[in-house]
């Protein structure tokens, strides 16, 4: 199961860092600049959909769950703990620098259109 989630926390980076690099500025005087607005808000909730469920499942790696009889990992398996912390830290950074780009398409988009 827990595999899964890493794989998807991935992939989903992964999406978002090419999307990204991609689009870095969008352009700002036709329709694609709200197509581009739309597609950044979708990876967005993409990246912190990812987020949200790796760190559930690294939650419970970690403290375990007595409910449903699952032991804690980390205290046999540090290194592992060590690299996903790591990761979902490097992560939140990702997410949070991406909701900045968000922000600065958003208002080089919608700006023009208010004036």
């Amino acid at each position: 199961m827990e595999i899964f989630v890493y794989r998807f926390f991935v992939i989903a980076n992964a999406i978002g860092s090419v999307y990204t690099l991609v689009l870095l500025f969008p352009p700002t005087k036709s329709m694609l600049g709200l197509i581009t607005v739309a597609l950044d808000l979708i990876i967005t909730m993409l990246l912190t959909s990812s987020i949200s469920a790796t760190l559930a499942i690294a939650y419970i790696g970690k403290k375990g769950n007595s409910h449903a009889g699952w032991l804690p990992i980390c205290n046999e398996t540090p290194k592992f703990c060590n690299h996903v912390s790591g990761a979902l830290l490097a992560g939140c950074v990702g997410v949070i620098l991406h909701m900045i780009l968000l922000l600065q398409s958003i208002h080089s988009v919608l700006n023009p259109l208010l004036l």
